[in-house]
């Protein structure tokens, strides 16, 4: 696909997400809690899309990059009601510097030859769309006992679940290692992610879960490559 046809198919992506959950709580069809969710993990799954549409890094990073400013400005102004959190924290803004970050760097990997990696961007991003976004809305239904701060136990299992399905199925999906390899991964990243976004207050944990899950995972490759014998 021509570039700036995958630029234009990229905004047309995230404002239809958008789109669809502000009208959808206009007419009182979800909540603007709901919308909210919607978004978050509805917007997440641009970085699939990412993988399959953009091959220049340059252009990749176009649109997170403009969503810092949009966010930033939308959370100062309080433009898009449906995007800002309920505490009025810059998660929004946050999400948008981690999807920049990883989006840069291992699209710019594959770009100088390095090595495919961008599924590890993939990674980090879902884990925290689907997993963050779907316990936010488990642990507000049926949260009873709460951990730290207003987070339960409901919302902190099913992030643990929700994440290491998600890594689980990307690493599977790649191929790049055995069965037992993505379990104990899965279980590892999904973990890692877990207390990160427990122990972060303020919308940090969009910024920092994705960094986390895919850094650690890069990580983990570079140890592995190295004690191999190999150069990374």
């Amino acid at each position: 696909m021509n570039q700036w046809v995958s630029l234009a198919v990229s905004y047309a992506a995230v404002f239809a997400v958008v789109g669809t959950a502000g009208i959808l709580a206009r007419k009182g069809a979800i909540s603007g809690e709901a919308a909210r969710k919607v978004i978050h993990i509805g917007v997440s799954n641009w970085i699939i899309l990412a993988l399959f549409i953009f091959r220049d890094w340059y252009f990749a990073i176009v649109g997170p990059l403009s969503f810092i400013v949009i966010n930033y400005v939308s959370w100062k102004l309080d433009l898009f009601k449906g995007m800002e959190s309920g505490d009025k924290s810059p998660g929004t803004v946050f999400f948008a510097v981690s999807l920049s970050i990883l989006t840069w760097h291992f699209w710019w990997l594959t770009s100088i030859g390095a090595g495919d990696f961008r599924y590890a961007a993939v990674m980090g991003i879902l884990v925290l769309g689907w997993g963050d976004g779907l316990a936010a809305v488990f642990g507000h239904k049926w949260g009873k006992k709460k951990l730290v701060g207003e987070k339960t136990l409901v919302g902190t299992l099913t992030m643990l679940v929700t994440g290491a399905v998600v890594v689980f199925l990307v690493l599977t999906l790649t191929g790049v290692h055995d069965i037992l390899t993505n379990v104990l991964l899965a279980l590892g990243l999904s973990a890692l992610g877990t207390l990160t976004e427990l122990f972060l207050p303020g919308g940090w944990d969009n910024l920092l879960i994705p960094l986390v899950v895919s850094y650690a995972y890069y990580g983990w490759l570079w140890v592995c490559n190295l004690a191999a014998g190999g150069v990374f």
